[in-house]
C-alpha cells in the first residue's frame, strides 16, 4: 500500500514527537534575583508585607518535574533517594502547563499554573500574585 508523501511525512513527525521529552521535564531551581525583581515591582504590596515576603525567598529549593511525578528538595542537600509525588500535567499552550496533585497536609488538590520563558518558568505566588521564578539546572 502506498502512503501519500504528505501523510507519510506527518506520520514520521508524530513518531518523532512521541519520543521527545516534554519541555517541562527537568530540574528547576528558584531564581532569587528574578523572583525578587518581580516582588519589588508589585508596588501595591504594603512595605511590611513586602519585607516579609522578600525574607522568605529561598533560592535553595529545587523542583524536579517528570511527566507523571515531581519532587522538591533543598539544593544543598539532595536526598540519597528522591521521594516523588504523582501529579497530573495538562498542557494549556505552547508555554503554559497546569499541574494538579493531592496534598496530604492540606487534604486537598493543589493546582498550579507554570508559565515558561526561555530556560525558566514562573508560578504566581501569594495573594499579591508576584512571579516566583525557577530556572533549569539540569
Amino acid at each position: 500500500m502506498k502512503v501519500p508523501l504528505g501523510l507519510g511525512m506527518f506520520l514520521t513527525y508524530l513518531v518523532y514527537q512521541a519520543g521527545q521529552t516534554p519541555f517541562y521535564v527537568g530540574a528547576w531551581q528558584l531564581d532569587e534575583n528574578k523572583t525578587l525583581a518581580s516582588l519589588l515591582s508589585q508596588h501595591e504590596i504594603p512595605a511590611e508585607e513586602r519585607l516579609m515576603l522578600r525574607d522568605n525567598i529561598n533560592s535553595d529549593i529545587v523542583h524536579v518535574l517528570h511527566q507523571h511525578v515531581f519532587t522538591t528538595y533543598p539544593a544543598n542537600r539532595m536526598p540519597e533517594q528522591l521521594k516523588f509525588t504523582p501529579h497530573k500535567v495538562e498542557i494549556l499552550g505552547d508555554t503554559t502547563i497546569r499541574t494538579t496533585y493531592f496534598s496530604r497536609p492540606h487534604r486537598a488538590d493543589i493546582v498550579q499554573i507554570l508559565t515558561f520563558e526561555g530556560d525558566c518558568y514562573y508560578v504566581r505566588s501569594s495573594k499579591w500574585q508576584f512571579k516566583e521564578y525557577y530556572c533549569r539546572v539540569e
